[in-house]
């Protein structure tokens, strides 16, 4: 913490009453499962759960104190009228006193994969906080920005949304320097209730831009003429873009390869061009790379530093990372999340595979569709797709993920659990053999690649950070798309 280094302090600041001794607090915890000893302990409550009940048992784990609208006489705690208000109040504090550049990064796809792109660039040259796990929603920005403190230089802070208004609150807090939009598409579509409706969610990160700001859009994303629109509200403000095959974006690929190490392209950036080895697999990776260079060369950084942060970065946690089965097969590992864009850029990147290639698929979630009849015709294209994309094999699970299989004309089963999935497909992860599995948290579809993987390591060098860090407290609060 960089405002409020103790509870006195915070309390002054909120403001609240503290009950109980001082202490001093290093930054916010909203999970009694992951908090650490000086850490804040916010009592949040929530429709099916309330942080209070949780209180005694942060305390117990190190906590230097908490944060409570109910005083059930576990102290040290600064009492305040409404805990989700304080928590977003702690977070505004510390962004207030910090110094350094802060970029902002949403989209519908491969945010977190900027993020990590930006954190390993910017690392490259100074201290740098970045978002973990899946802390980017309304509780996970606040939390993130209390870890700031004096020696960061730069803050790299990924926003989503499941609700209109999302975006605009959570930039009203974060306020960044530069901010990105990576794209918008059919994801969180219940929430949202259109794509215009995630088009216009996503585009209020750039409402709060200053004249000194600068804007990044995506010139390949259909939408990016209402962006642009949009941003041209806030007067002066410098605008940028990226893309994967406009030339006359400020930063995009050429000459583009993949092999087992990654994808390798030529970085086209403002005038200048270097080669960049990405340890990432797809062409949506290639323009996920140039979406985090433009940021990076907004801040000010040079070519050469951006490209050996590209080389360094790595995918994170079942976001592309790869696997050997005990047998030979290639495993990728894409079961963190899944709307209908982002498996299609899946689906290319196995076909950019050599040797057999199977496609693993859960359901899509509810989340991404309006009623039933969408998500049939969703995943009816979903099986067109992987038909198109020369894909060899399909397994699917989930009520509406066979309705892939009305339109796929390769081989193909449908499993109405994981486990004869499973089953089915250990025999089969041979030497020659590469598997795509797909799905989002829900679907559980990580318990596929376990059951795939189990005692091997990660062939390909990977970001092995765990996303289940901190979540709301008993809330089990979703990643935001």
């Amino acid at each position: 913490m960089i405002a409020a280094k103790t509870l006195s302090e915070l309390a002054g600041a909120l403001p609240g009453q503290l009950l109980g001794s001082d202490a001093t607090i290093t930054s916010i915890s909203i999970d009694t499962r992951t908090v650490e000893p000086g850490q804040l302990f916010v009592a949040i409550k929530g429709p099916n759960f309330d942080g209070h009940n949780y209180v005694q048992a942060a305390l117990d784990k190190g906590a230097a104190g908490v944060i409570v609208s109910e005083d059930r006489g576990a102290h040290p705690a600064v009492l305040v009228n409404d805990t989700e208000k304080a928590l977003s109040q702690t977070g505004v504090l510390n962004r207030d006193a910090f110094q350094g550049t802060v970029l902002g990064v949403t989209g519908s796809s491969g945010k977190t994969s900027v993020k990590e792109m930006l954190a390993a660039i910017f690392s490259q040259v100074a201290p740098t906080l970045s978002t973990v796990g899946n802390l980017n929603n309304y509780y996970g920005v606040p939390v993130t920005l209390s870890r700031l403190t004096s020696e960061h230089q730069f803050a790299v802070i990924e926003m989503g949304t499941n609700s209109p208004g999302e975006i605009a609150h959570l930039t009203e807090i974060v306020r960044p320097h530069i901010a990105i939009v990576n794209n918008a598409s059919i994801s969180h579509v219940a929430g949202l209730g259109s794509l215009m409706g995630i088009v216009e969610e996503k585009g209020a990160i750039f409402d709060h831009l200053t004249s000194e700001g600068t804007a990044i859009v995506n010139l390949d994303d259909a939408h990016c003429g209402v962006w642009i629109e949009r941003i041209a509200k806030n007067a002066g403000c410098r605008v940028l873009s990226f893309s994967l095959k406009n030339e006359s974006a400020t930063s995009w690929p050429s000459d583009i390869t993949t092999d087992e190490e990654g994808m390798h392209f030529t970085l086209n950036l403002a005038g200048k061009k270097t080669q960049v080895n990405l340890q990432f697999w797809g062409k949506h990776q290639v323009a996920n790379a140039c979406a985090a260079a433009v940021m990076a060369h907004a801040a000010g950084l040079d070519i050469e530093t951006i490209a050996a942060g590209l080389g360094a970065a790595r995918p994170y946690a079942r976001r592309g990372q790869r696997f050997r089965s005990e047998n030979g097969a290639m495993i990728i590992d894409e079961s963190y999340n899944a709307n209908p864009d982002s498996t299609k850029a899946s689906i290319d990147a196995l076909a950019d595979c050599s040797g057999y290639r199977m496609l693993v698929l859960g359901e899509l979630s509810a989340e991404h569709y309006l009623n039933r009849d969408e998500g049939i015709r969703m995943h009816r294209e979903l099986g067109e797709y992987a038909s198109q994309a020369g894909i060899d094999h399909v397994l699917t699970c989930g009520e509406l993920s066979a309705h892939v299989h009305d339109t796929f004309s390769g081989e193909g089963q449908h499993f109405s659990e994981k486990n004869a999935l499973i089953d089915w497909l250990k025999p089969h992860l041979n030497a020659g053999v590469v598997v795509l599995v797909k799905g989002s948290m829900l679907t559980g579809m990580n318990d596929v690649v376990t059951a795939c993987i189990a005692k091997t390591e990660p062939s390909i060098h990977s970001h092995l950070s765990s996303d289940s860090a901190q979540t709301a407290s008993a809330a089990g609060t979703m990643e935001g798309a």
